[in-house]
């Protein structure tokens, strides 16, 4: 598994020509969950179904991790099988049709009245 993970981070680097900051989230993003998968005692990316990608996310939550963490973490869990499958180093891709966590929208700055007021009076 680390070999294949080696292999996606240079491929993300030569072919895609990632910028550096991003080649680290992928490959800590990648890291973090074949540690979780060697934990669950999974030898090879070939057994790996969307059960073990779920529960991984379910950690994920239960670790107190964002909805923005979780999103970036799948995309790079699929980026990875999206690649294993291209590459033929599995025959299938177990992070199909899995659902993105939903972001939070939050509420734009509204100013207040003595901000408007300032704002309104001042010279053009």
């Amino acid at each position: 598994m680390w070999q294949d993970l080696r292999t996606f981070i240079q491929y993300l680097s030569v072919e895609r020509g990632l910028a550096p900051n991003t080649l680290e989230s992928y490959e800590r993003d990648l890291t973090l969950f074949i540690q979780f998968l060697e934990q669950s005692g999974i030898a090879s990316l070939a057994e790996v179904d969307r059960r073990h990608i779920t529960a991984y996310v379910g950690k994920l939550r239960q670790d107190g991790k964002a909805n923005a963490t979780i999103s970036r973490s799948l995309v790079s869990i699929r980026n990875f099988c999206r690649f294993l499958v291209q590459e033929r180093m599995i025959a299938r891709d177990p992070s199909q049709q899995l659902e993105m966590p939903r972001q939070e929208k939050k509420l734009p700055k509204v100013l207040a009245m003595d901000e408007v007021e300032r704002l309104l009076d001042a010279p053009r």
